[in-house]
């Protein structure tokens, strides 16, 4: 019985969203939202695809060799005199590392270490910037 009560009560608590309709602010953000979706939809599909093509490139290039002993894969460390064991550990980890990446957040836990997967990485963050410039500078317009 006092479950129901507690749902309507819950419930009171999204009038808030009703006031939307009252602040211009949101109203102006609504109406760019929906004058640049196509621009946002471009934006999504090219970060898709950006992700999915690093996201594999950067494994291929950084995952290292299988290490039967250790069971995991190894690459050279940042010194060159060893080895560590590489963060690349699937295709959809490194869509982490592609996100982080191409938006220029960098973290730092996933870090490439060979020439090839450093070349992937300077083609990573400049087709960031340009994916994520092109619809922004036409949704500000």
């Amino acid at each position: 019985g006092f479950q129901v009560v507690r749902v309507l009560r819950l419930t009171r608590a999204f009038r808030v969203f009703k006031l939307g309709k009252y602040s211009e602010g949101l109203i102006l953000f609504h109406r760019v939202i929906a004058k640049s979706l196509s621009a946002l939809y471009l934006l999504f599909f090219f970060m898709l695809i950006s992700t999915i093509v690093f996201g594999s490139t950067i494994y291929y290039a950084e995952r290292g060799n299988w290490d039967d002993e250790k069971g995991y894969y190894v690459r050279p460390d940042l010194y060159g005199d060893g080895t560590e064991r590489s963060p690349f550990t699937s295709i959809p980890r490194s869509f982490w590392w592609v996100i982080v990446t191409s938006t220029t957040v960098g973290y730092g836990d996933m870090v490439p270490r060979t020439t090839t997967g450093r070349f992937v990485g300077t083609l990573a963050m400049y087709f960031g910037i340009l994916v994520l410039a092109m619809p922004l500078a036409i949704i500000s317009s």
